[in-house]
């Protein structure tokens, strides 16, 4: 017991980490820069609250959806008859998806701030839960029980949640730089230096985000990232 609770313990922190540091990273390196040697230690602490909500939702939400719609049981030999037998095909998944999928279009298309992008990341979320999980799960405990080996179920969906959180994590770090270079969510914001002179977010060079000690602009004409450290900033008038 005391091996399975490390086991999930460890699983759970690493992911969360991992997703955390895999969405800044890839949002920064959309802007041509290397966020890690810019971020603090204490700054991790952060990172993991930010993600402790989402992977709970993503386990749950994965729990829920093997436990409703399909049983364990089938000691099928082919694959296909297997999936048949767990419920792999059942109607009620597909009526789901025909209710889901209108819902999540017309949240993207009456928001503003919602790409078209986005809509169709959430399906793909959407048949990874209700579909490619379920197979991912059963398939291993097949795999695992063929070979002699004993794995926690609850295991097997602690891991399929932290695959999706850091896909969720890296999609969401790449969407959200796409959406600042699209639209510069930040315009009119402006930024009092030490020397007295005003920085503005404007198309020439807008802000992007900031770290404990730095704060990030990006100049979209040559491609490069202006850094700041935080004890030069006097004032900030932040726009969004």
């Amino acid at each position: 017991m005391i091996e399975y609770k490390f086991e999930s313990y460890t699983i759970i922190g690493t992911s969360i980490l991992v997703a955390g540091l895999l969405r800044l990273y890839l949002f920064y390196k959309c802007f041509n820069i290397s966020i890690l040697p810019f971020i603090d230690l204490d700054e991790l602490t952060t990172l993991v609250l930010d993600n402790i909500l989402y992977f709970s939702m993503l386990f749950f939400l994965n729990l829920i959806i093997i436990s409703l719609f399909y049983k364990n049981n089938s000691n099928k030999k082919t694959r296909l008859k297997r999936l048949r037998e767990c419920g792999f095909f059942k109607l009620n998944k597909i009526l789901l998806l025909i209710i889901i999928i209108p819902i999540l279009y017309l949240i993207q298309a009456n928001r503003e701030k919602v790409f078209f992008y986005e809509f169709i990341f959430w399906v793909i979320l959407l048949f990874i839960g209700i579909y490619f999980n379920p197979l991912i799960y059963f398939e291993s405990q097949k795999t695992a029980k063929n070979r002699g080996l004993k794995i926690n179920k609850l295991t097997i969906i602690f891991i399929l949640s932290a695959i999706n959180l850091c896909f969720f994590a890296g999609v969401s770090g790449i969407s959200e730089a796409h959406k600042i270079k699209s639209r510069n969510y930040y315009k009119g914001s402006k930024f009092s230096l030490d020397n007295e002179t005003e920085i503005i977010s404007d198309s020439k060079k807008y802000y992007i985000g900031k770290t404990k000690n730095y704060f990030f602009f990006y100049l979209p004409k040559e491609e490069i990232t202006q850094i700041i450290p935080v004890s030069r900033i006097k004032n900030i008038e932040l726009k969004k």
